[in-house]
């Protein structure tokens, strides 16, 4: 906690590419086997919209499957889906286990990481305020 982030490493954006710069983020790591990672989908979508466009949501995959690009991309989400093409981005932020998010504020500080299924939308509000 309090660390800088690393650095995001995009394969590919897979849609829009987010403006980063000076807003606070929530990246999950996802992967289409693991049913708790679906089922964030619409969790990730809902609080990018509630959010407004103070929170950047991006969801990273290492997944190559078209049908699993196309689950992320479908019906235009408010996240930003993200295919990380070397695992750089799921080994800089030393995932083990999915889902998996890190929060981190506007100066890009880590103000939280973990299972985000235990963070719920209110936390994350107070944390990137």
């Amino acid at each position: 906690m309090g660390d800088r982030a690393p650095e995001l490493k995009p394969g590919k954006w897979l849609g829009e590419t987010p403006d980063l710069g000076g807003k606070p983020a929530m990246i999950e790591f996802f992967h289409s086997l693991n049913k708790h990672s679906v089922e964030r989908l619409e969790e990730l979508n809902r609080i990018a919209m509630d959010t407004q466009g103070d929170l950047v949501v991006i969801v990273v995959t290492r997944e190559h499957d078209p049908k699993v690009q196309t689950l992320l991309t479908g019906g235009g989400p408010a996240y930003y889906p993200m295919l990380d093409d070397g695992v750089q981005t799921f080994t800089a932020y030393k995932v083990k286990f999915v889902p998996y998010s890190v929060l981190h504020d506007k100066r890009g500080r880590i103000v939280w990481l973990g299972n985000p299924t235990t963070l719920s939308s209110d936390e994350i509000v107070r944390l990137i305020k």
